[in-house]
Parts: structure tokens; sequence; C-alpha cells
């Protein structure tokens, strides 16, 4: 594979997240936040579109203040979740809640996203 053949790249991605409009596909790629990131910065235009496109689902899921920092915490920062909850100051069951229901918004987002024909 070509280094720039971004429609090889563009199948794989689909291949890899191709369920973004469920709990496991966002947290897959949420996982591979800092993959992708490095991969950007290697010249991989296909993983900054994903970048994006994850930072715009987020924007667009209205998660509430709580809910962002916790995948903020959890995902971009790599804390566990009980490190999460100390730094918020709350219970550990809290934080999973609201990982919970971060990534249920996100992949709500994306779920619109197939169903008008845009993005995976």
């Amino acid at each position: 594979m070509s280094v720039y053949d971004k429609e090889t790249k563009i199948r794989r991605y689909s291949t890899q997240y191709h369920s973004l409009g469920t709990l496991l596909g966002v947290r897959r790629l949420l996982r591979d936040y800092h993959i992708l990131k490095e991969r950007r910065y290697a010249g991989d235009y296909v993983a900054c579109d994903v970048l994006t496109d994850l930072d715009t689902a987020i924007s667009l899921a209205h998660l509430t203040i709580r809910q962002f920092q916790t995948l903020k915490l959890i995902y971009f920062n790599d804390l566990t979740q009980k490190s999460a909850a100390e730094q918020l100051d709350l219970r550990q069951d809290t934080i999973s809640r609201h990982e919970k229901v971060a990534i249920q918004k996100v992949a709500a987002v994306y779920h619109y996203w197939t169903e008008i024909g845009e993005g995976y």
C-alpha cells in the first residue's frame, strides 16, 4: 500500500470503525485516540478526518460538563475511572455512568450521520 493511497486507508478505517453508531464502536475509536493522533502527525490524512469527525461528534453530542470531563480524563489523558473519580471528587460508579452516557450520546451523533448518508 502506498503511503499516499488515501482510498486504501479510508477502506481500512471504514472496516475498523464500521460501527461508530454504537457504544462499542465509539469506545473502540476513543481507545485508539492516541494511535490516530500519532498517525496524523505521520501524514495520515484519513486519521485527521477521523479525529476531526470525533471532535465534531463530541461537540454535537451536547455532553454535560461532567460527561465531557470524564471522556477527556479517561480517553485523552489516559486516566483510569478510579483516578478520574478522584480528580473530579466523584465516586467511581458515577464516573462509569458519565462515561457510558457520554459515549451513547456521541454514538447517537454517528448513527444520525449514517442515517443521512454522512460519515461512516
